[in-house]
């Protein structure tokens, strides 16, 4: 497989994830990507109105929201997401389940 061998080829440098790296708790993704597949349940819900990443502001729950968005919930195509779906509502066990 050829590797890139310039910036152009890469695409640009996603700073979102910077945001992510500051959770001091990263295994909430989980729930997060999982909730975001969930007919129960909604991402915005989550973040916002139960804070389960459990930050202190309005301002800190709205760029978490949107990382996470940007960073894991963005698909190529339909089969891109049926895959990452398929992956974390069946296949990842939630930290909550393992404790179980």
């Amino acid at each position: 497989m050829e590797r890139p061998n310039n910036k152009a080829e890469l695409g640009a440098y996603n700073t979102a994830i910077n945001v992510i790296g500051g959770l001091r708790d990263c295994s909430v993704i989980f729930k997060a990507i999982n909730s975001h597949f969930s007919q129960s349940d909604s991402l915005k819900e989550l973040v916002k109105r139960r804070n389960e990443f459990n930050l202190r502001t309005e301002k800190s729950r709205t760029r978490i929201e949107r990382a996470v968005r940007k960073v894991f919930l963005q698909f190529k195509n339909e089969e891109h997401q049926d895959l990452i779906q398929e992956i974390f509502t069946e296949r990842v066990p939630l930290q909550a389940e393992m404790e179980g």
